[in-house]
C-alpha cells in the first residue's frame, strides 16, 4: 500500500493515490486512518491513480464495508478529485452510489484540488 499516502495540510487531510490501487488498498487505509480523520475535512487525490481494473460491484462493496465507519465523521465532507475524464466519471458514481445509501459522510467529486480544498472548509449554511 506505499501509493497511498497522507498528509495533514491545512486543516485537510489529504490521501494521495499513485498507480494501480486495488479495492483492498483502499479500504485498509480508511480502517487504519479514520479515527484521526474524525472532526477533518478528507480530500483523496486520485488524479494519479489507476482505478481501471475496480468494478462497480468492488465501489458499493467498498461502501458496505466502510458505512459503519461513516457514522465516526457524521455530517463531515470528503472530497474525491481527479482531472482525467475516466477517473472523475468513475469517482461521481461512487459519489452517487454513497448518496443512494446514505452514507454519513457528504462527497463530492472534483476536477480541481483548489475548487475541493475550498468546498472542504466551507461552512455549511
Amino acid at each position: 500500500m506505499d501509493h497511498i499516502t497522507t498528509k495533514l495540510e491545512n486543516e485537510i487531510i489529504i490521501n494521495s493515490v499513485v498507480g494501480d490501487v486495488t479495492v483492498d488498498d483502499l479500504i485498509d487505509h480508511v480502517i487504519e486512518n479514520m479515527e484521526n480523520w474524525i472532526g477533518k475535512p478528507v480530500l483523496w487525490e486520485l488524479s494519479k491513480a489507476n482505478l481501471n481494473n475496480i468494478s462497480t460491484q468492488e465501489w458499493e462493496g467498498i461502501i458496505q464495508k466502510i458505512g459503519h465507519l461513516s457514522q465516526e465523521r457524521k455530517g463531515e465532507k470528503t472530497a474525491l478529485v481527479s482531472l482525467e475524464d475516466f477517473p472523475f466519471g468513475i469517482l461521481r458514481m461512487f459519489e452517487i452510489i454513497a448518496e443512494n445509501k446514505a452514507l454519513a459522510i457528504h462527497f463530492q467529486t472534483f476536477r480541481e484540488i483548489k475548487k475541493a480544498k475550498k468546498w472542504l472548509l466551507e461552512k455549511d449554511k
